[in-house]
Protein backbone atom coordinates (compact mmCIF):
# COMPACT_ATOMS: atom_id res chain seq x y z
CA UNK A 1 0.00 0.00 0.00
CA UNK A 2 1.36 3.43 -0.99
CA UNK A 3 1.60 5.87 1.91
CA UNK A 4 -0.08 9.24 1.34
CA UNK A 5 1.45 12.11 3.28
CA UNK A 6 -0.63 14.61 5.23
CA UNK A 7 1.05 18.01 5.36
CA UNK A 8 0.44 21.42 6.90
CA UNK A 9 1.92 24.84 6.17
CA UNK A 10 2.43 27.53 8.82
CA UNK A 11 2.20 30.95 7.17
CA UNK A 12 0.42 32.30 4.13
CA UNK A 13 2.91 34.62 2.41
CA UNK A 14 5.07 34.41 -0.73
CA UNK A 15 6.94 31.30 0.40
CA UNK A 16 3.70 29.50 1.24
CA UNK A 17 2.25 30.34 -2.18
CA UNK A 18 5.30 29.01 -4.01
CA UNK A 19 5.44 25.88 -1.82
CA UNK A 20 1.79 25.11 -2.59
CA UNK A 21 2.63 25.07 -6.30
CA UNK A 22 4.92 22.10 -5.66
CA UNK A 23 2.69 20.33 -3.14
CA UNK A 24 -0.39 20.49 -5.37
CA UNK A 25 1.34 18.42 -8.02
CA UNK A 26 2.83 15.91 -5.56
CA UNK A 27 1.11 12.55 -6.07
CA UNK A 28 2.15 11.35 -2.60
CA UNK A 29 0.41 14.19 -0.75
CA UNK A 30 -3.13 13.44 0.41
CA UNK A 31 -4.01 16.61 2.32
CA UNK A 32 -2.72 20.16 2.68
CA UNK A 33 -3.82 22.31 5.62
CA UNK A 34 -2.76 25.95 6.02
CA UNK A 35 -2.47 27.88 9.28
CA UNK A 36 -2.21 31.62 9.83
CA UNK A 37 -2.84 34.34 12.37
CA UNK A 38 -6.54 34.50 11.51
CA UNK A 39 -9.19 32.39 9.79
CA UNK A 40 -9.40 33.25 6.13
CA UNK A 41 -9.52 31.93 2.59
CA UNK A 42 -6.39 31.84 0.44
CA UNK A 43 -6.77 31.70 -3.35
CA UNK A 44 -3.74 30.73 -5.46
CA UNK A 45 -4.08 30.08 -9.19
CA UNK A 46 -7.82 29.42 -8.87
CA UNK A 47 -7.19 26.95 -6.02
CA UNK A 48 -8.96 27.86 -2.79
CA UNK A 49 -7.58 26.98 0.65
CA UNK A 50 -9.18 27.45 4.06
CA UNK A 51 -6.72 29.09 6.45
CA UNK A 52 -7.10 27.98 10.07
CA UNK A 53 -5.72 29.79 13.11
CA UNK A 54 -2.34 28.72 14.49
CA UNK A 55 -3.86 27.59 17.76
CA UNK A 56 -5.68 24.82 15.88
CA UNK A 57 -2.56 23.13 14.49
CA UNK A 58 -2.13 20.71 17.40
CA UNK A 59 -5.53 19.09 16.94
CA UNK A 60 -4.26 16.75 14.24
CA UNK A 61 -1.18 14.67 13.53
CA UNK A 62 0.68 15.38 10.26
CA UNK A 63 3.45 13.55 8.53
CA UNK A 64 5.17 16.83 7.71
CA UNK A 65 4.63 20.45 8.75
CA UNK A 66 6.33 23.29 6.87
CA UNK A 67 7.21 26.55 8.61
CA UNK A 68 7.04 29.42 6.10
CA UNK A 69 6.51 32.35 8.47
CA UNK A 70 8.85 34.35 10.74
CA UNK A 71 10.85 32.99 13.67
CA UNK A 72 8.78 34.71 16.35
CA UNK A 73 5.58 33.11 15.08
CA UNK A 74 7.21 29.68 14.80
CA UNK A 75 8.57 29.98 18.33
CA UNK A 76 5.15 30.92 19.69
CA UNK A 77 3.27 27.97 18.16
CA UNK A 78 5.88 25.26 17.54
CA UNK A 79 5.17 23.30 20.72
CA UNK A 80 1.62 22.67 19.48
CA UNK A 81 2.87 21.04 16.27
CA UNK A 82 2.16 17.31 16.12
CA UNK A 83 4.21 15.97 13.21
CA UNK A 84 6.84 13.40 12.33
CA UNK A 85 8.95 16.07 10.64
CA UNK A 86 9.04 19.86 10.84
CA UNK A 87 10.77 21.60 7.90
CA UNK A 88 11.37 25.19 8.95
CA UNK A 89 12.18 28.10 6.67
CA UNK A 90 12.64 30.61 9.51
CA UNK A 91 15.91 31.30 11.29
CA UNK A 92 14.68 29.93 14.62
CA UNK A 93 16.42 26.54 14.67
CA UNK A 94 19.22 27.07 12.14
CA UNK A 95 22.05 27.46 14.63
CA UNK A 96 20.88 24.81 17.10
CA UNK A 97 23.81 22.33 17.14
CA UNK A 98 21.49 19.31 17.07
CA UNK A 99 19.27 20.60 14.22
CA UNK A 100 20.44 19.80 10.67
CA UNK A 101 20.84 22.91 8.50
CA UNK A 102 20.31 21.50 5.03
CA UNK A 103 20.57 22.95 1.54
CA UNK A 104 18.92 20.55 -0.89
CA UNK A 105 21.15 18.86 -3.48
CA UNK A 106 24.13 19.38 -1.15
CA UNK A 107 24.38 18.14 2.45
CA UNK A 108 21.12 16.18 2.64
CA UNK A 109 22.87 13.20 4.21
CA UNK A 110 22.91 14.99 7.58
CA UNK A 111 19.09 14.96 7.71
CA UNK A 112 19.29 11.39 8.99
CA UNK A 113 22.38 11.61 11.17
CA UNK A 114 20.93 12.39 14.61
CA UNK A 115 17.33 11.16 14.26
CA UNK A 116 15.94 14.64 14.92
CA UNK A 117 12.46 15.66 13.82
CA UNK A 118 13.36 19.22 12.81
CA UNK A 119 15.23 20.26 9.68
CA UNK A 120 16.09 23.90 8.95
CA UNK A 121 16.38 25.62 5.60
CA UNK A 122 19.35 27.97 5.33
CA UNK A 123 18.94 31.67 4.68
CA UNK A 124 17.99 32.30 1.02
CA UNK A 125 21.48 33.54 0.07
CA UNK A 126 23.25 30.86 2.10
CA UNK A 127 21.18 28.13 0.42
CA UNK A 128 22.15 29.42 -3.03
CA UNK A 129 25.85 29.73 -2.29
CA UNK A 130 26.01 26.39 -0.46
CA UNK A 131 24.93 24.66 -3.68
CA UNK A 132 28.34 25.56 -5.10
CA UNK A 133 30.61 25.86 -2.09
CA UNK A 134 29.63 22.64 -0.32
CA UNK A 135 30.69 20.21 -3.08
CA UNK A 136 33.57 22.47 -4.09
CA UNK A 137 34.96 22.56 -0.55
CA UNK A 138 34.84 18.76 -0.30
CA UNK A 139 37.01 18.45 -3.41
CA UNK A 140 39.15 21.60 -3.11
CA UNK A 141 39.29 22.78 0.53
CA UNK A 142 38.40 26.45 0.93
CA UNK A 143 40.01 28.72 3.51
CA UNK A 144 37.83 31.84 3.19
CA UNK A 145 34.91 33.26 1.23
CA UNK A 146 34.20 36.98 0.85
CA UNK A 147 30.64 37.50 -0.35
CA UNK A 148 28.89 40.64 -1.62
CA UNK A 149 25.15 40.18 -2.14
CA UNK A 150 22.56 41.97 -4.26
CA UNK A 151 19.19 40.94 -2.84
CA UNK A 152 15.78 41.44 -4.46
CA UNK A 153 12.72 43.18 -3.07
CA UNK A 154 10.73 39.94 -2.76
CA UNK A 155 13.09 38.91 0.02
CA UNK A 156 11.27 41.48 2.15
CA UNK A 157 7.85 39.95 1.43
CA UNK A 158 4.63 40.87 -0.35
CA UNK A 159 4.20 44.27 1.34
CA UNK A 160 7.64 45.35 0.12
CA UNK A 161 6.77 44.31 -3.42
CA UNK A 162 3.61 46.39 -3.20
CA UNK A 163 5.59 49.36 -1.88
CA UNK A 164 8.10 48.99 -4.71
CA UNK A 165 5.30 48.94 -7.28
CA UNK A 166 3.67 52.02 -5.72
CA UNK A 167 6.97 53.91 -5.90
CA UNK A 168 7.32 52.90 -9.53
CA UNK A 169 3.79 54.15 -10.20
CA UNK A 170 4.69 57.45 -8.52
CA UNK A 171 7.50 58.01 -10.99
CA UNK A 172 5.31 57.17 -13.97
CA UNK A 173 2.14 59.02 -13.00
CA UNK A 174 3.34 61.77 -10.65
CA UNK A 175 6.18 63.22 -12.75
CA UNK A 176 8.83 61.46 -10.74
CA UNK A 177 7.64 62.67 -7.33
CA UNK A 178 8.22 59.41 -5.47
CA UNK A 179 6.87 58.90 -1.95
CA UNK A 180 9.39 56.81 -0.03
CA UNK A 181 7.61 53.81 1.45
CA UNK A 182 10.38 51.72 3.06
CA UNK A 183 11.29 52.42 6.68
CA UNK A 184 14.82 51.80 7.94
CA UNK A 185 16.14 53.22 11.22
CA UNK A 186 12.93 55.25 11.49
CA UNK A 187 13.69 56.96 8.17
CA UNK A 188 11.60 56.65 5.03
CA UNK A 189 13.79 55.59 2.14
CA UNK A 190 12.80 54.35 -1.25
CA UNK A 191 13.17 50.92 -2.84
CA UNK A 192 12.48 51.81 -6.46
CA UNK A 193 15.50 52.90 -8.55
CA UNK A 194 17.73 52.78 -5.48
CA UNK A 195 20.37 50.59 -3.84
CA UNK A 196 20.01 50.18 -0.08
CA UNK A 197 23.23 48.95 1.60
CA UNK A 198 21.33 47.56 4.58
CA UNK A 199 19.63 44.16 4.75
CA UNK A 200 18.52 43.89 8.34
CA UNK A 201 19.43 46.00 11.35
CA UNK A 202 23.11 46.68 12.15
CA UNK A 203 24.66 45.54 15.41
CA UNK A 204 27.35 47.32 17.42
CA UNK A 205 30.00 46.08 14.95
CA UNK A 206 28.10 47.48 11.94
CA UNK A 207 27.21 43.96 10.79
CA UNK A 208 23.60 43.64 9.68
CA UNK A 209 21.42 40.77 10.83
CA UNK A 210 21.35 39.36 7.29
CA UNK A 211 25.14 39.41 7.05
CA UNK A 212 25.43 37.67 10.41
CA UNK A 213 22.94 34.97 9.36
CA UNK A 214 24.75 34.22 6.09
CA UNK A 215 28.13 34.07 7.80
CA UNK A 216 27.11 31.83 10.71
CA UNK A 217 24.96 29.52 8.59
CA UNK A 218 27.54 28.98 5.87
CA UNK A 219 30.20 28.41 8.52
CA UNK A 220 27.97 25.72 10.05
CA UNK A 221 27.32 24.06 6.68
CA UNK A 222 30.92 24.31 5.45
CA UNK A 223 32.50 23.49 8.83
CA UNK A 224 35.69 25.51 9.09
CA UNK A 225 35.48 27.91 6.16
CA UNK A 226 35.72 31.59 7.16
CA UNK A 227 32.87 33.70 5.76
CA UNK A 228 32.67 37.49 5.43
CA UNK A 229 29.68 39.22 3.85
CA UNK A 230 28.37 42.60 2.75
CA UNK A 231 24.68 42.77 1.77
CA UNK A 232 22.64 45.25 -0.25
CA UNK A 233 19.01 45.48 -1.36
CA UNK A 234 18.64 46.24 -5.07
CA UNK A 235 15.59 47.35 -7.11
CA UNK A 236 14.89 43.94 -8.63
CA UNK A 237 11.62 42.13 -7.88
CA UNK A 238 12.89 38.54 -7.89
CA UNK A 239 16.27 36.86 -7.69
CA UNK A 240 19.16 37.19 -5.25
CA UNK A 241 22.69 37.54 -6.62
CA UNK A 242 26.21 37.68 -5.20
CA UNK A 243 29.85 38.02 -6.06
CA UNK A 244 31.89 35.37 -4.26
CA UNK A 245 35.66 35.58 -3.76
CA UNK A 246 37.25 32.29 -2.63
CA UNK A 247 40.67 31.68 -1.15
CA UNK A 248 41.69 28.00 -1.13
CA UNK A 249 44.01 26.26 1.30
CA UNK A 250 46.32 25.17 -1.52
CA UNK A 251 47.46 26.67 -4.79
CA UNK A 252 44.74 26.05 -7.37
CA UNK A 253 44.49 24.71 -10.88
CA UNK A 254 42.00 27.27 -12.16
CA UNK A 255 40.80 25.26 -15.16
CA UNK A 256 40.08 22.19 -13.04
CA UNK A 257 38.09 24.16 -10.48
CA UNK A 258 36.18 25.99 -13.21
CA UNK A 259 35.30 22.66 -14.83
CA UNK A 260 34.26 21.28 -11.44
CA UNK A 261 31.85 24.18 -10.85
CA UNK A 262 30.40 23.77 -14.33
CA UNK A 263 29.53 20.14 -13.56
CA UNK A 264 27.85 20.59 -10.16
CA UNK A 265 24.29 19.23 -10.09
CA UNK A 266 21.63 21.90 -10.77
CA UNK A 267 24.23 24.57 -11.52
CA UNK A 268 24.06 26.23 -14.92
CA UNK A 269 26.93 28.23 -16.43
CA UNK A 270 25.67 29.88 -19.63
CA UNK A 271 27.82 32.31 -21.62
CA UNK A 272 25.92 35.26 -20.17
CA UNK A 273 24.38 35.22 -16.68
CA UNK A 274 21.95 37.81 -15.32
CA UNK A 275 19.40 37.75 -12.52
CA UNK A 276 16.54 38.16 -15.01
CA UNK A 277 16.89 34.52 -16.12
CA UNK A 278 16.26 32.91 -12.73
CA UNK A 279 12.52 33.48 -12.17
CA UNK A 280 10.90 30.17 -11.09
CA UNK A 281 14.06 28.24 -12.00
CA UNK A 282 15.14 25.20 -10.01
CA UNK A 283 18.78 25.87 -10.88
CA UNK A 284 21.56 28.12 -9.62
CA UNK A 285 23.29 30.20 -12.29
CA UNK A 286 27.03 30.92 -12.13
CA UNK A 287 29.09 33.14 -14.40
CA UNK A 288 32.18 35.31 -14.66
CA UNK A 289 34.42 32.66 -13.07
CA UNK A 290 37.84 34.25 -13.10
CA UNK A 291 41.26 34.14 -11.48
CA UNK A 292 42.41 36.56 -8.82
CA UNK A 293 45.49 37.94 -10.59
CA UNK A 294 47.06 38.89 -7.27
CA UNK A 295 46.69 35.53 -5.52
CA UNK A 296 47.40 32.02 -6.89
CA UNK A 297 45.14 30.58 -4.19
CA UNK A 298 42.02 32.52 -5.17
CA UNK A 299 39.24 32.91 -7.72
CA UNK A 300 35.87 34.68 -7.91
CA UNK A 301 32.50 34.25 -9.58
CA UNK A 302 29.00 35.69 -9.89
CA UNK A 303 26.03 33.62 -8.71
CA UNK A 304 22.26 34.16 -8.90
CA UNK A 305 19.03 32.24 -8.25
CA UNK A 306 15.34 32.71 -7.51
CA UNK A 307 15.11 33.41 -3.78
CA UNK A 308 11.58 31.98 -3.62
CA UNK A 309 12.63 28.63 -5.12
CA UNK A 310 16.27 27.80 -4.35
CA UNK A 311 16.26 30.04 -1.28
CA UNK A 312 13.05 28.85 0.35
CA UNK A 313 10.05 26.96 -1.09
CA UNK A 314 11.90 24.64 -3.46
CA UNK A 315 14.49 23.86 -0.80
CA UNK A 316 11.70 22.91 1.62
CA UNK A 317 9.93 20.79 -0.97
CA UNK A 318 13.11 18.97 -2.03
CA UNK A 319 13.85 18.18 1.62
CA UNK A 320 10.33 16.76 1.81
CA UNK A 321 11.10 14.60 -1.23
CA UNK A 322 14.30 13.38 0.41
CA UNK A 323 12.37 12.56 3.55
CA UNK A 324 9.72 10.63 1.63
CA UNK A 325 12.42 8.34 0.26
CA UNK A 326 13.64 7.54 3.74
CA UNK A 327 10.59 7.88 5.96
CA UNK A 328 10.18 4.19 6.78
CA UNK A 329 13.76 4.00 8.11
CA UNK A 330 13.74 7.19 10.10
CA UNK A 331 12.92 7.39 13.82
CA UNK A 332 12.56 10.69 15.58
CA UNK A 333 13.42 12.32 18.85
CA UNK A 334 11.68 15.39 20.24
CA UNK A 335 13.40 18.74 20.47
CA UNK A 336 11.62 21.35 22.60
CA UNK A 337 12.45 24.99 22.99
Amino acid sequence: MVHKFSVAVMGRGLVCSKLLEYLRSDKDTSQIDIFGSSEDTLVIDDNEYVVKKYDQIGKKHYDVVFGTTDADTIKKWFNLVNADLFIDNSELFRLYPEVPLVASKTNTEIMFRNNVRIVSNPNCVAAMIARVLYPLNKRYPINKAIITTYQSISGLGQKALEAYQSERDDEIYLDGKISNRFVYKKENIRLYDNIVPYVGVENENNITHEEEKIELELEKILNGVEITTMCARVPVKHGHSAYVHLTFKDMIDFNRIKAFIENIECVKTPNVVTSSMVKDSKDVFVGRIKKDKNCPYALMFFITSDNLTIGSALNSYELFMTYKERWQKWYFINITL
